[in-house]
């Protein structure tokens, strides 16, 4: 309130009002359902992300290499409940992959990993199977 006058001062967004309407199909949804006969998958997006983009997530600010592994890859699903890196290992010459998920104090913590893969790109098919099969179940805190 200035002067006795009663201001708003509007954010990014705010709602004024809405309004919700509900709609009883009835038998009209069992028709519809023949009409479209296939079955909708969920949507399990996941995507590259960049190692700032990454590390900023795990709350990491690594800036010096690893002596034993190299990063090679980072990524997340669209919701940020899973993040995961494509390794390769120094020593060894081979590849692997972390994924980590949020823990009861909603920090990021490994949760699986598979090493000792020949290429890149098992190792990368490998992170999307279980990236995968995680997005598949209703879990997404894991505690430690």
């Amino acid at each position: 309130m200035e002067s006795g006058v009663l201001t708003f001062i509007p954010t990014a967004w705010d709602g004024i009002g809405s309004k919700t309407l509900f709609v009883h199909l009835g038998k009209l949804k069992k028709k519809l359902a023949k009409l479209r006969p296939y079955t909708r998958e969920p949507r399990l997006a996941i995507g590259a992300i960049t190692r700032t983009e990454f590390q900023e997530a795990c709350g990491l600010s690594v800036s010096e290499s690893h002596p034993l592994c190299e990063e090679h890859g980072w990524f997340s699903d669209e919701s940020d409940a899973f993040l995961g890196v494509i390794t390769l290992d120094k020593t060894d010459k081979d590849w692997g992959f972390v994924i980590l998920a949020r823990d009861e104090d909603f920090q990021f913590r490994a949760i699986e990993s598979e090493v000792s893969l020949p290429t890149r790109e098992r190792a990368l098919a490998g992170l999307q199977r279980k990236l995968i099969k995680l997005l598949s179940s209703p879990q997404r805190i894991f505690p430690q």
